[in-house]
């Protein structure tokens, strides 16, 4: 069976080796990079970041600590912003989001005064 050739006119898929530090390593793929008019589901929010819907509803929707920036359209639909989803998956990536409270406090303030511009009529 001839091997497959790779279509050179399909976008090229980048990802990162995570050091899982038994001697291997872990394939984690890049998803582009997301603009300021781009709005996803929940869902689709849980499969970028290989977690359950709930947990994003719960822990990252959460509005006294707000991973992401999220809106209403409807009385039963959340719709998140890509912009404050890119600006989690940078910090997530970042060693020191754990351990840093400076790291977290950083993301936070940026989704609140997004949140309150979005909230604002102006």
């Amino acid at each position: 069976m001839p091997a497959k050739i790779a279509n050179p006119s399909s976008p090229v898929t980048l990802a990162d080796l995570c050091y899982r530090g038994d001697g291997t390593f872990a394939v984690n793929r890049q998803h582009a990079a997301f603009d300021s008019d781009t709005w996803l589901s929940p869902r689709e929010v849980a499969g970028i970041v290989k977690q359950s819907p709930s947990f994003v509803y719960v822990r990252l929707l959460d509005e006294s600590v707000p991973m992401l920036v999220s809106r209403r359209p409807a009385r039963k639909k959340i719709l998140v912003s890509g912009a404050s989803l890119d600006r989690y998956r940078r910090a997530v990536r970042n060693p020191a989001w754990l351990t840093s409270p400076i790291v977290r406090n950083t993301l936070l303030a940026e989704n609140r005064a997004a949140q309150a511009a979005l909230a604002s009529p102006n």
